[in-house]
């Protein structure tokens, strides 16, 4: 009876029969539903007895919204499946905290959340069902081309959950990593477990809990994958756990699916929110190296996702590859392939750097340095950019280099007196959505400027511009915080006391291996 109470008053949902409420919906309308269409979650509000619903059909969430004190009025908002950029699910923790939840980012709207009565919806069931309906449908891999392979032939490899033979493309070579397409063998279906499943399933987490209490500095991905997969249920069936970082409780697992974020809450840390954002979301990413007094370095990434435009992880020092991590991103989100060369970009091939007059170094303005070089540099020591990756424009400031590549654009921001510390800023060319440039002026302007905008979401709402209206703008240099959120400000400034001499001809390719 207690259950039932705090169920009604704290809005909490239960699962209901998906064919009953099917079949309601098509009675108030024919029309709510698409032809083929059927419910395969439902759930009533207040412990049902609410009128409040929602339902997962196999192309969409709908939610029932009856609203006034005759409940004539209802709204039926949908949210496709296809539109869907992140969504989480958290357990119920102890004491009076009877809910586990459900929470879903869309484009253009706030986060939707659920809540649901502790025990009576099987949240590792809703997760595998939203596993098969948004995680992509096709992933791609990275192998590298056996020794025993030339050009043009085939190998034959484990690519994800399937072994199969791959071919080997005519411009690499053995020791080369190639990108491998294959579809998603996870079909998200769902079957109502019975009372016994979902005791069994309260009992796997905790057993999840006290293997993460276990193990405080490092995470076995092979181990981690294995447990996400059984106690609970939270990964896909083909998906593979390629890294994964730990920061006390917290882990951030990257997957060949999504990028996954494990955050036990409360003191004893019964209530764990599983996190899951797609790949496509993430719109830039930056590794920091550690300094001479910092123990650690550090992973940040941003998204085009409202409310979560900044994922942060901490990296132990000695403990982590940070230049590892940085080629996983790059290999994740630019691709394995090669990218053409832009004719019109001058490389200033064969130019000397003179180095910066006393004015420019004062404003901090870049100067155009040869961009082979930077992309001999950078190939190498350090490894940043990719194999088949090609720096086509290069600018250095005081210390700071800005690389134009085929591919991304890349701020190496050296920090502190010693300089050991670094960060390695990547912003892929998708998410530049327009840009500008603006020459000098005269007296004391010396210097021109360029400008991008991107698809970056902020923390706190747009900025506006002298006339209040929102400024989605985002300009290339250090990244502003507080209001202005997560946004690409300042300016690239380009020194125009320089002259681009030398020979003007494209650069040599870069090297096949990174």
């Amino acid at each position: 009876m207690f259950s039932q109470f705090r169920d009604y008053i704290s809005d909490n949902s239960v699962l209901v029969d998906s064919k009953a409420e099917e079949a309601k919906l098509k009675e108030i309308s024919p029309h709510l539903l698409l032809a083929g269409e059927n419910v395969v979650f439902a759930f009533a509000g207040r412990g049902g007895k609410g009128r409040d619903h929602h339902y997962l059909t196999d192309r969409r969430l709908l939610v029932q919204d009856v609203t006034g004190l005759t409940g004539k009025q209802v709204k039926y908002r949908s949210y496709p499946f296809k539109n869907v950029k992140a969504w989480s699910v958290s357990t119920a923790g102890g004491g009076f905290d009877s809910d586990s939840e459900l929470e879903i980012w869309c484009s253009g709207i706030k986060k939707i959340e659920i809540e649901f009565s502790k025990d009576k919806v099987d949240l590792f069931a809703i997760q595998q069902y939203l596993n098969g309906k948004i995680l992509p449908k096709e992933q791609t891999y990275s192998v590298t081309v056996p020794a025993d392979c030339e050009p043009g032939g085939k190998f034959q490899c484990t690519v994800g959950t399937q072994t199969m033979q791959v071919a080997c493309p005519l411009h690499n070579g053995p020791g080369d990593r190639i990108a491998v397409t294959v579809p998603s063998t996870n079909p998200g279906s769902y079957s109502a477990p019975d009372a016994h499943q979902t005791k069994e399933k309260a009992s796997s987490v905790a057993n999840f809990m006290h293997w993460l209490g276990s193990n405080a500095t490092q995470v076995d991905p092979a181990e981690l994958e294995s447990r996400l997969k059984s106690s609970p249920a939270v990964l896909a069936g083909d998906e593979r756990v390629e890294m994964a970082f730990q920061c006390g409780r917290d882990f951030l697992v990257l997957s060949s699916h999504r990028l996954l974020i494990v955050d036990p809450r409360g003191i004893t840390g019964k209530k764990v929110k599983y996190m899951s954002v797609l790949w496509k979301c993430i719109r830039a990413f930056m590794v920091e190296t550690a300094g001479t007094f910092d123990s650690d370095s550090e992973l940040k990434l941003w998204t085009n996702i409202s409310g979560m435009a900044v994922i942060e992880q901490d990296l132990r020092r000695g403990q982590c590859d940070v230049l590892a991590v940085q080629r996983f991103f790059s290999d994740k989100l630019l691709g394995m392939d090669a990218k053409p060369y832009t004719p019109g970009a001058d490389a200033a091939h064969g130019q000397q750097d003179q180095g910066a007059s006393v004015f420019a170094w004062l404003g901090d303005d870049s100067r155009q340095i040869d961009a082979s070089q930077a992309n001999q540099q950078f190939h190498a020591n350090p490894p940043i950019l990719q194999g088949s990756e090609l720096c086509e424009m290069a600018f250095k400031g005081r210390r700071d280099l800005i690389l134009f590549t085929t591919k991304r654009i890349v701020r190496i921001d050296v920090q502190g007196w010693t300089g050991r510390k670094k960060s390695y800023l990547s912003i892929p060319w998708g998410t530049v959505k327009s840009f500008g440039v603006k020459s000098a002026g005269s007296f004391l302007d010396k210097d021109s400027e360029m400008m991008i905008w991107t698809d970056i979401m902020f923390v706190m709402g747009p900025p506006t511009d002298d006339c209040g209206r929102p400024r989605q703008s985002a300009a290339l240099g250090d990244l502003a915080g507080g209001v202005a959120g997560m946004m690409l400000e300042a300016a690239l400034d380009l020194d125009g006391g320089g002259d681009a001499g030398g020979d003007d001809g494209p650069p040599p390719p870069p090297p096949r291996h990174a």
